[in-house]
C-alpha cells in the first residue's frame, strides 16, 4: 500500500493544490466553482521542499475549497480531506445531477461524485481526462489518511507493549499460505497483539476472519514440520522457505512459504524473538501475580493474627462476664426448680379437681338421661290416654243416636208383643190341642227376646 501511495504522490498533490474549474450541482442549481486543495497554515507549504513523509503526517489537515471564479472570498463549501470517504466517476446516484442543463445533456463521462461523511457533492469536469485525474487524486488523498491512521495505530500499539515488534512484522510481507482449502497468496502483518493474513496489502485488519492472538501462540517452527507441509502439494517446496506458527490449545497451524530464503529466515527470527518476549512478559506477569498473591496472603495472615490476639483479649474480658452470667443462670435455675415444684403441686391439685368434676358431670349426665327416659315414658302414656280419651269422646257423641235407636226398637217390640199376644189369643182359641206346647215355646221365645232387650238397654 505504501509503494502505491508513493508512486505518483507529486502529481496528485500538485493537481489538488493547483485546482481546476468545475460545475457544482445542487439539485437544480448549477454553480461554477474553482475547486482546490489548501494546506494547513502551520505547514508553510513550499512545493519544492515538500516531502512524502511530511505530507503523510499532515494530509489529514488539508481542506478542499469551492470558491467563485470572480470572488475568491465567496466560499460555497469547505470540506476537510478527513471528511471525504470515496470519490466515484460518473453520475452514480440519482438526485445529484439534473437530466439536462441549459437544454444540454450532462455527459456521464465528465461527472464525478465526492462522497463525504455528511453529504455527496456532484461535480462536472471540463473533460473526461480531468475527471479521471481528479477522481484518482481525491481517492489517493483518502488512502493517505487511512494509511496514516493505520500506521499511527500500529505505532501506538507497539509503544504500549513492553516488547517492540520488528519493523518487518509491522510492515508485513507476502507469503504462500497452505491450508485445508488449498494454497493462497496472503499478506501477513503483525500487531503487538495479533497476527493477520490479508488478501491485499491495503486491506483493513478487520477483514481477517480469524486473526491469531500472540498469547495463544506456543511456538514458531522452521521448515516443513507440520501435517499441512507433509501433503504432496508441498513436496517440491524447499524446506528452507517454510515456517509454521503453532497456536491455540488444539495445535492449529499457520503454514507459510516465503518468496526466498532470506525472507523466511528474517521472519522466523523476528517471530521467534517477539514470541520469546511475549512468553517472558507472560511469565513476568504470572510471577508478578503470584508475588502479589503471596503478599496479599501474608497481609491476610497478619490481619488474622491481629484479630486472633484481639479476640484472645476479648475472650479474657468475656470470661469473667461469663462467670457472672453462669452464677446468675444457676440462681435463676434454682428459682425455676422451686417454681417448677409449685407448679407441679398446683397441676396435681388441678388434676384431682378435674377428676372430681368429671365424676360429678358423669353422675349428672346419668341422672339427666334417666329423667329423660322417664319423661319419654310419661309422654308416651299421656299420648295413649289422649288417644283413649279421644275415642271415648267419639263414643259419647254416639250415645244419643244409640238411645234413639233403642227407644225405636223398644216401641217396635211393644207393638210386636201386642201382635204376638193377639196371635196367641187367637191360637189359644184355634189350636187348643197343642196349646200347652205352643205356649211354652212362645213364652220361651218371648223370654229370650226380653232378655236381649234388657241386655241392650243395660249396655245403653
Amino acid at each position: 500500500m505504501l509503494r502505491k501511495l508513493q508512486a505518483h504522490w507529486k502529481e496528485h498533490i500538485s493537481l489538488l493544490l493547483k485546482g481546476d474549474k468545475f460545475k457544482q450541482y445542487r439539485g437544480q442549481r448549477v454553480l461554477v466553482r474553482n475547486v482546490a486543495g489548501t494546506a494547513p497554515k502551520k505547514l508553510n507549504l513550499n512545493p519544492e521542499e515538500l516531502t512524502f513523509d511530511v505530507l503523510l503526517e499532515n494530509i489529514k489537515d488539508f481542506k478542499m475549497t469551492f470558491t467563485s471564479p470572480e470572488d475568491k472570498m465567496d466560499v460555497s463549501a469547505l470540506v476537510p480531506f478527513i471528511q471525504m470517504t470515496k470519490t466515484v466517476a460518473g453520475k452514480q446516484e440519482e438526485g445529484i445531477f439534473p437530466a439536462v442543463e441549459e437544454e444540454k445533456v450532462i455527459e456521464d463521462s465528465n461527472c464525478l461524485v465526492v462522497n463525504t461523511k455528511s453529504r455527496p457533492i456532484g461535480l462536472e469536469a471540463p473533460d473526461e481526462k480531468k475527471r479521471d485525474a481528479w477522481t484518482s487524486a481525491l481517492n489517493w488523498a483518502v488512502d493517505m489518511i487511512k494509511y496514516d491512521e493505520m500506521k499511527k495505530k500500529f505505532d501506538n500499539e507497539a509503544e504500549a507493549h513492553l516488547g517492540a515488534l520488528d519493523p518487518i512484522l509491522v510492515k508485513g510481507a507476502w507469503f504462500q499460505k497452505h491450508g485445508l482449502r488449498g494454497v493462497n497468496r496472503r499478506f501477513i502483518r503483525c500487531t503487538p497483539n495479533q497476527i493477520y493474513w490479508l488478501k491485499a496489502e491495503d486491506s483493513e485488519l478487520t477483514e481477517c476472519v480469524d486473526p491469531i492472538l500472540w498469547e495463544t501462540v506456543s511456538e514458531v517452527r522452521q521448515g516443513k514440520q507440520t501435517l499441512m507441509f507433509s501433503r504432496s502439494r508441498a513436496a517440491e517446496i524447499a524446506d528452507s522457505l517454510c515456517l509454521s506458527i503453532i497456536y491455540r490449545s488444539d495445535k492449529r497451524t499457520l503454514d507459510l512459504v516465503a518468496d526466498n530464503e532470506e525472507q523466511a529466515f528474517e521472519w522466523y527470527e523476528a517471530l521467534s524473538n517477539y514470541l520469546r518476549e511475549v512468553h517472558e512478559e507472560a511469565e513476568k506477569q504470572l510471577v508478578s501475580k503470584l508475588t502479589e498473591k503471596q503478599r496479599l496472603i501474608e497481609e491476610a495472615r497478619k490481619e488474622l493474627e491481629r484479630e486472633r490476639q484481639a479476640r484472645l483479649e476479648d475472650v479474657g474480658a468475656e470470661s469473667s462476664e461469663l462467670e457472672k452470667v453462669e452464677r446468675a443462670l444457676k440462681d435463676k435455675r434454682s428459682e425455676l426448680d422451686a417454681s417448677a415444684a409449685t407448679v407441679e403441686a398446683a397441676v396435681s391439685k388441678v388434676s384431682q379437681e378435674r377428676d372430681a368434676l368429671i365424676a360429678t358431670v358423669e353422675e349428672l349426665t346419668k341422672r339427666v338421661q334417666k329423667l329423660t327416659e322417664q319423661l319419654d315414658d310419661s309422654l308416651q302414656q299421656k299420648s295413649h290416654f289422649l288417644e283413649e280419651l279421644h275415642g271415648l269422646r267419639e263414643e259419647k257423641m254416639q250415645y244419643p243416636k244409640i238411645r234413639h235407636e233403642l227407644e225405636r226398637e223398644a216401641t217396635l217390640n211393644n207393638e210386636q208383643t201386642a201382635q204376638l199376644e193377639e196371635m196367641l189369643q187367637m191360637l189359644k182359641t184355634s189350636i187348643l190341642p197343642r196349646w200347652s206346647e205352643i205356649e211354652t215355646s212362645v213364652q220361651q221365645d218371648l223370654a229370650n227376646h226380653l232378655n236381649f232387650l234388657a241386655t241392650s238397654a243395660g249396655l245403653a
